[in-house]
């Protein structure tokens, strides 16, 4: 006799797979293009540049350095660090940069 019921260990393993597939669509779908397009674009249009930051632990932080305009030195300059996945990728900012323009204005 089988049971017609998935069990748990079934719909976590259905449901982990759903996540994966939703993940592989998003990753692979180029209507927007690639982050790493869409990088290049950022870079371009704010002077950014991509850097890494290593963390005490060893994890490695994937950012975007993107200089202010309104100072010629770095250092009197405020910072704000952007950082993939901070709630969004960083490479978005292309198509909405109102958060870019503010900090670099300042």
């Amino acid at each position: 006799y089988t049971s017609s019921i998935p069990s748990a260990a079934s719909k976590e393993c259905s449901f982990y797979q759903k996540i994966r597939k939703t993940l592989y669509v998003y990753w692979t779908n180029t209507s927007y293009g690639h982050l790493d397009q869409i990088r290049v674009d950022l870079e371009k249009a704010y002077k950014g540049q991509q850097e890494f930051v290593r963390m005490a632990d060893g994890s490695i932080i994937d950012t975007m350095w993107i200089p202010s305009e309104n100072s010629e030195r770095c250092s009197d300059s405020p910072t704000v660090m952007f950082c993939n996945p901070n709630g969004v990728f960083y490479e978005t900012f292309v198509y909405d940069g109102s958060w870019l323009e503010f900090y670099s204005e300042q």
